[in-house]
């Protein structure tokens, strides 16, 4: 998810040319961090309070450590496949493992949640009848029908591991061989504010800190490294952990995100962004410029609603991608989504965004908004009311989607405006 944090704006500014106008706010963006040779120097006084502190933290810390002997067997002995979600969460996981896996592992980008019939076959193709081989999924593996390729792959001897923040969809119970995943070990309403980047950061340190690679103390800048793609991820999916980090893991998190949408998914690229404060601002006045014009793109296509307890707002995305050409309809969602946040003055943080294309719904929740209004809550609602209309869903409370049979979207959107105008605070 996208989290706007404007510098000053891109117009074309009086008596000056495109060009000069770009050039000027590139100057302006160096500026606000002239101060900082690498973004990775003046991190270590910000990113200590990713050791966060709490006891389910403490929960996680303790399963990952139990599991990191299997994980260190399967990683010094096999030959490595990650597969990771397009986007900065995503991205920021399979970084992260990057820089503790084998450098022959073989990276894949992945857009939806479900390991299926079709990233079956091609890594089998990729791995089969070679030995020692292992398949990883980060931020990617809960989805309908992932069980039955993940018991394909066990057939064939290959070893399994995932790393996810998302509960798994109704009736999925894939057997990895190693299972992170919040939802497992938690209580709480909503696990899934531990990222999968946030989640492969404490498995990272947690084998730096066994001696694989140095301790903690001995390698600040690759510690620095890792705190900074956590940040990343926790901003990437809106998470209520993201306080603990800063503006430039923000920043990072909204221009992989944009990048990522535009199906940019070398992660060679994401390497050298994250330390070159230049291409950092070249890529930002890119994103400015795309996020104006989708707020201008969607004045004559929102609805808002004052529910008192909560303010709701639904749009209608696809009037937008013809203006703009930008396809990633979710990402739009995410920039509206957090423009409304900006703007709303009360600091309330009880914002519902609803997106809908032709096809499918999408939901954005602020962290206060009431449990009963969640995203897994509505779409446990919806489908047991509009089943008929449903063909999937999934995601986790605060940022969810679904899709509808053709023709029906519009009667489903009115059906959760009805829901969540009824509830009684």
């Amino acid at each position: 998810m996208i989290n706007v944090c404007h510098i000053p704006g891109h117009h074309r500014l009086p008596g000056h040319s495109r060009l000069q106008t770009t050039q000027i706010y590139a100057q302006v963006a160096n500026n606000q961090i002239k101060n900082i040779k690498s973004p990775l120097d003046n991190l270590e006084k910000g990113y200590k309070t990713m050791n966060i502190k709490d006891g389910e933290t403490e929960l996680l810390k303790k399963r990952i450590i139990d599991i990191i002997p299997k994980f260190k067997e399967i990683i010094q002995t096999k030959e490595m496949v990650v597969r990771f979600h397009t986007d900065a969460d995503g991205v920021s996981s399979a970084l992260i493992l990057k820089k503790i896996l084998p450098s022959n592992t073989m990276f894949l980008a992945q857009r939806f949640a479900t390991y299926g019939e079709k990233q079956l076959e091609h890594d089998l193709a990729l791995m089969y009848p070679r030995e020692n081989h292992v398949l990883i999924l980060t931020d990617v593996g809960s989805g309908k029908g992932t069980s039955k390729s993940i018991q394909t792959l066990k057939s064939f001897k290959i070893k399994t591991v995932n790393i996810d923040h998302h509960p798994s969809d109704e009736g999925e119970t894939a057997n990895f061989d190693i299972r992170i995943n919040p939802w497992d070990i938690l209580k709480s309403h909503n696990p899934s504010r531990y990222t999968a980047g946030y989640l492969c950061g404490l498995v990272a340190k947690a084998i730096i800190e066994k001696g694989k690679i140095k301790r903690l103390t001995e390698n600040k800048k690759l510690v620095n490294e890792i705190n900074l793609l956590m940040g990343i991820s926790l901003f990437g999916d809106n998470s209520t952990l993201k306080t603990k980090t800063n503006k430039l893991a923000e920043k990072l998190s909204i221009i992989i995100d944009i990048n990522t949408a535009k199906k940019k998914y070398n992660l060679g690229f994401y390497e050298k962004l994250i330390e070159n404060k230049e291409l950092i601002n070249e890529e930002w006045i890119k994103v400015e410029e795309l996020i104006d014009s989708v707020i201008s793109a969607s004045k004559n296509n929102v609805k808002k609603y004052d529910l008192g307890y909560s303010n709701l707002f639904v749009v209608d995305l696809d009037p937008i991608y013809k203006e703009t050409k930008f396809t990633a309809r979710g990402k739009m969602l995410d920039m509206l989504f957090a423009n409304y946040k900006k703007q709303d003055k009360t600091k309330k943080q009880n914002i519902i965004g609803v997106g809908y294309t032709n096809t499918g719904i999408m939901f954005r929740i602020d962290e206060k908004v009431p449990k009963e209004l969640l995203a897994d809550v509505l779409l446990k609602r919806l489908k047991e009311t509009q089943g008929e209309f449903i063909l999937s869903g999934g995601g986790h409370p605060h940022a969810s989607s679904l899709q509808t049979k053709h023709g029906f979207v519009k009667s489903v959107v009115d059906q959760i405006v009805k829901y969540i105008k009824e509830y009684k605070n």
